[in-house]
């Protein structure tokens, strides 16, 4: 039930405010002109209300369908599934900007080799606070490797890779744990948030670039 509601709880609260309102406008229409005798003005109310509901309705829907397009959800017990969606946005990305607490998700073979085919491309940068044994191997084969974290610095919250980095087709795919599911939103370029982490990208190159030896 709990994953039921993290998919469609926000569309079923819009859809009950919706339809409460034009039901308020009936009952309003209702007080003033009993339902024997709906002509005139009142049955005119009280079509324009049923119209307007059903228009609410199919847009509300429509709405939803189209963020669903570009929202996946999983299981946060669906580790495989997860890797596969990752694999799938990093495979064919192009430039890939991956912003990881230590990339602990890239815990099998075949993920691990894609990342490494794409270091050997030049076509991975990888931004995380401190060094891993999986970071070292990807740098090693060539990719970026940004190292950001400082001492006493809260690593961000923050999830994200962005594909086909540093062109117009840019698109970034943020991830979030909610209830029982994870989800992943994918963003383009008319959404500040890609902007955003593109951003947070450039920050932690420049702090990769003045950090001490000893960080």
């Amino acid at each position: 039930m709990t994953g039921f509601w993290d998919r469609w709880g926000n569309l079923i609260q819009r859809l009950l405010a919706s339809v409460g309102s034009q039901a308020s406008l009936l009952a309003l229409v209702y007080v003033f002109k009993p339902p024997a005798h709906f002509s005139g003005w009142a049955g005119f109310l009280a079509i324009v209300a049923a119209l307007l509901a059903l228009i609410s309705i199919w847009l509300e829907i429509s709405s939803d369908r189209r963020a669903h397009k570009s929202r996946k959800t999983y299981s946060k017990e669906d580790a495989a599934g997860i890797k596969a969606y990752m694999r799938n946005w990093i495979g064919g990305s192009g430039q890939a900007v991956i912003w990881t607490r230590d990339l602990s998700w890239a815990d099998d073979d075949q993920t691990k080799n894609l990342l490494k085919d794409k270091a050997r491309n030049g076509n991975l940068t990888v931004c995380m606070p401190k060094m891993t044994e999986l970071g070292q191997t990807l740098k090693d084969a060539g990719a970026n490797v940004w190292i950001y974290g400082r001492p006493n610095f809260k690593t961000p919250a923050s999830r994200f890779t962005i594909a086909h980095y540093g062109n117009g087709g840019s698109q970034v795919a943020i991830g979030r744990a909610t209830g029982g599911i994870h989800v992943i939103e994918e963003i383009d370029a008319n959404n500040p948030a890609l902007h955003m982490a593109t951003d947070l990208a450039h920050l932690a190159e420049l702090l990769h670039s003045e950090a001490p030896a000893n960080v």
